[in-house]
């Protein structure tokens, strides 16, 4: 079964097994606070951990965990800056962490990548329908869940954003759940660019989410 994985999906198992850690800068947001200000006093430094597709951030004597799962974006990359913009959309929050270095940076982004990578779901049955699999009805698995789903649930789309642009196949569930995301990108995006955010600014292009 490992040798018909695709080689991006055993690259990103094995990296999530790294215990990786660094001290960075942090800026916390709710989506209101974003949209009208950026702070730079507001800035506190944090050591952050990632493993097994979580990361932990820790300042003081506070230990905050999250999944990097469906509800983690990687909102935006600054190579400039060596900033990155996560956002939690079930807490309606955004961070922007910055790295101390390059290459911290570069590390950062590579294992919160490959941690968005889904582990695939091995199933009998079609995760979505219940119909099950044979020789004639093929598996596929989706690429923001991992869940083993068939052909007639699967979508075969063409985002070309950042933090989604390697998701080419999704089951109908996340296709409505990336649309929502993406209507909120959007929203957050187009207040940035009113108030000149260039931390954010026009990585949405205006084809994402067509399906093929």
């Amino acid at each position: 079964m490992g040798a018909k994985l695709p080689k991006d999906l055993l690259k990103a198992e094995k990296s999530k097994l790294d215990n990786f850690e660094g001290l960075f800068m942090r800026k916390i947001y709710d989506f209101n606070t974003f949209q009208t200000k950026d702070d730079d006093d507001a800035w506190e430094k944090v050591k952050i951990k990632i493993h097994q597709a979580k990361i932990e951030c820790h300042q003081n004597h506070n230990i905050e965990i999250h999944n990097i799962d469906c509800d983690f974006l990687i909102f935006h990359q600054n190579h400039r800056n060596k900033e990155l913009v996560l956002c939690l959309i079930s807490e309606k929050k955004i961070w922007k962490i910055q790295a101390l270095n390059l290459r911290q940076f570069l590390d950062t982004s590579t294992i919160l990548m490959n941690s968005k990578i889904p582990t695939w779901s091995i199933s009998p049955v079609c995760q979505l329908c219940s119909k099950a699999f044979s020789i004639a009805k093929r598996r596929h698995h989706c690429r923001n869940c991992g869940k083993n789903i068939c052909k007639k649930c699967i979508l075969v789309t063409d985002y070309g954003i950042e933090g989604f642009c390697k998701l080419t196949k999704v089951c109908k569930s996340c296709y409505i759940l990336i649309d929502g995301q993406i209507g909120i990108i959007k929203n957050i995006e187009r207040s940035c660019i009113g108030r000149k955010d260039e931390s954010v600014k026009s990585f949405i292009p205006s084809s994402s989410g067509k399906q093929i």
